[in-house]
């Protein structure tokens, strides 16, 4: 590199240097000064960032834990529960199945939808009840017929 320097006229060996000096100047700032000189602001932001997200999770989490299958002071769950909530809803139940592995099948034929919704919100709440699967089935004159997959916790 040198000898292609030297083989040059005194007029391109000063705009070689010039050019050699100017390259290490921009690599001195965008490789050195300028993260250091804005390392402070970045730090503030990443800091007033991960306490915004701290807030965030420390109010969730109570609200989490209450909702994820904590089952402390849900009644236990059991065929009896379902004939009782249904009938305390005046929801009439058209077939009451047990699955194998302890699940159970529950059709509702033609009643209101808001009924159906209802009954799940209160039995998930009130019981220590799982819900594995749901099909609900619009009919005509605006009722719905539903076959639920219920398994206790």
């Amino acid at each position: 590199m040198m000898a292609y320097v030297k083989s040059r006229t005194p007029r391109e060996q000063v705009l070689i240097a010039v050019m050699a000096g100017l390259l290490a100047l921009f690599a001195l700032w965008f490789v050195v000064l300028k993260p250091v000189l804005t390392m402070k602001a970045d730090a503030q932001r990443a800091q007033a960032a991960a306490l915004r997200d701290y807030d965030i999770v420390r109010k969730g989490a109570p609200m989490i834990a209450a909702k994820s299958g904590s089952t402390a002071g849900s009644a236990a769950f059991d065929r009896s529960v379902i004939v009782a909530l249904a009938a305390e809803q005046s929801l009439p139940i058209s077939r009451l199945q047990s699955e194998p592995g302890g699940a159970l099948k529950v059709w509702f034929e033609d009643v209101d939808s808001a009924q159906v919704f209802a009954f799940l919100s209160n039995l998930t709440a009130g019981y220590a009840a799982q819900i594995e699967g749901v099909q609900i089935s619009r009919r005509e004159g605006g009722t719905v017929s539903a076959q639920l997959t219920l398994r206790g916790l």
